[in-house]
């Protein structure tokens, strides 16, 4: 028997559905607006809440507007937002010199 005192676990409800691309983008390119260029972008979920960015070059991303700030994302290690903030759409912007190759899986917690 339950005391009283005794906290109840829930456990979260854990995401089925999500969208996943992969592109390339050429270096040069400012602003690039993901949801209206890249194919399976926003195709089962209308709003991210957690995504994942790896790319092979150094890159740039606002999210949500194109009018935000940048946040850089490296090589070196994965991008990832869970569940900070509902993501409506990603700018990318890659200067590096090089063809950046980006791998984003978006998907919503509840969804």
């Amino acid at each position: 028997m339950k005391k009283e005192h005794e906290p109840f676990l829930v456990k979260e409800y854990l995401p089925r559905n999500y969208d996943s691309m992969e592109f390339t983008l050429a270096s040069g390119i400012s602003d690039y607006d993901v949801k209206a260029n890249v194919t399976g972008a926003y195709e089962n979920i209308g709003v991210y809440t957690t995504i994942n960015i790896r790319t092979d070059q150094t890159i740039t991303i606002k999210i949500n507007s194109s009018s935000k700030r940048a946040v850089t994302i490296t090589s070196s290690r994965p991008f990832e937002l869970n569940n900070l903030i509902e993501i409506t759409n990603i700018y990318i912007t890659n200067a590096s010199g090089s063809t950046a190759s980006i791998k984003i899986i978006g998907t919503r917690k509840g969804a």
